[in-house]
């Protein structure tokens, strides 16, 4: 399970699932394409389930749209490749009551990076 919290996490996984592994990296701002970048920009309002694919990596994105405060986190549940296609899963984690959040509005979201595949994203 990875957990992200906060912009500048990079970790690389590898997460099992049914069938094979899938190695994937938690893409920071520095590494998420500028024309990614800006699709999850006009996107993260709302929720939003966004892949990205250039020469080498596929960027596979997933938003939980605005939120009044910050403090949120994301975990990878799973991901992992089976019958012909990519399984995304995560979840939103709130801050714990009584933790010190800011009181500005945020739009959680994470990116990962895999290698360039042609299999659909599947998110559950």
């Amino acid at each position: 399970m990875i957990r992200k919290r906060g912009k500048n996490v990079r970790k690389i996984e590898k997460i099992s699932g049914d069938g094979c592994r899938c190695a994937c990296d938690i893409g920071n701002g520095d590494e998420i394409p500028e024309e990614f970048k800006k699709q999850i920009n006009e996107n993260k309002a709302k929720a939003m389930k966004l892949t990205y694919k250039d020469d080498e990596y596929l960027y596979i994105a997933e938003g939980f749209g605005t939120k009044e405060t910050g403090g949120y986190s994301i975990t990878v549940n799973q991901f992992y490749v089976k019958d012909k296609a990519m399984y995304f899963d995560t979840r939103l984690i709130a801050p714990d009551k009584g933790e010190k959040v800011s009181n500005q509005a945020s739009y959680p979201y994470i990116v990962i990076k895999t290698e360039l595949s042609e299999m659909p994203v599947v998110f559950e």
